[in-house]
């Protein structure tokens, strides 16, 4: 799901020069109307049945017809850039086009699920209004992406997904638990049993 406001124009992929048989970059550029001075470009490693591999990112400056007059993008700027959003918006029409382009869903983020899923769900969280909002929104992305880890994990066959998920996460596999059970109860668990 694109991020408010954001247009996304994705480049056709390119054969990987030193990558696996098969796998492709592709770049993705992000141009947001609420920060309209730059535009944040994404490089993705697309490999078959596999998530995207961000390989790279550079947040250029849109000013005026000439990119090198008052191109500068302040510290305070970036501070304030929503990176993550923007990474998740390209990696969604990333995995859009490849799809459209190959026939094939191709494997998505567990992150990038998680946003669109949400999106889906709580469309009147897309563009927070207020603290409360955004933590609610913030919870249920981590609830969801959680979640799908932990059905990417167990659909491996693992005996203690819960305890991967847990390790890869730095917390407990009781955490982990509570975690999925808020997910089931919040609608945002998506396949977990």
């Amino acid at each position: 799901m694109p991020a408010p406001h954001a247009k996304v124009t994705v480049s056709p992929p390119e054969p990987a020069p030193n990558g696996p048989t098969g796998s492709r970059i592709v770049a993705a550029t992000v141009f947001d109307d609420d920060h309209p001075d730059v535009a944040a470009t994404f490089k993705y490693l697309a490999i078959a049945t596999q998530p995207l591999q961000t390989i790279g990112v550079s947040v250029d400056s849109r000013a005026g017809d000439d990119p090198y007059v008052n191109a500068t993008v302040g510290a305070s700027a970036i501070r304030e850039m929503p990176i993550a959003r923007w990474d998740r918006t390209a990696q969604a029409a990333v995995v859009q086009q490849l799809g459209e382009a190959t026939g094939e869903e191709p494997a998505v983020s567990a992150a990038a699920w998680a946003e669109t899923l949400v999106s889906e769900k709580f469309p009147e969280l897309n563009e927070p209004k207020d603290g409360h909002a955004l933590r609610r929104r913030n919870s249920l992305l981590h609830l969801a992406e959680a979640a799908e880890e932990y059905t990417r994990i167990a659909s491996t066959g693992e005996r203690n997904p819960a305890g991967v998920l847990a390790a890869r996460r730095g917390t407990t596999p009781s955490t982990v638990r509570g975690w999925l059970h808020r997910a089931r109860r919040e609608g945002v668990a998506g396949d977990v049993g």
